[in-house]
């Protein structure tokens, strides 16, 4: 296995939590646009 500095764990560590962050809020978005679309759909969160 190639040897990553600390100072890249930590940066791609980074970019890992930043785009689980943004994927969560793209889930939430489609929740809300279903619960809108659909009325009769369950939109407890």
């Amino acid at each position: 296995f190639p040897q990553m500095s600390l100072s890249n764990l930590f940066t791609n560590a980074v970019i890992r939590a930043q785009h689980l962050h943004q994927m969560h809020k793209v889930e939430t978005y489609l929740k809300v646009m279903k619960c809108r679309r659909f009325v009769e759909s369950n939109c407890t969160f």
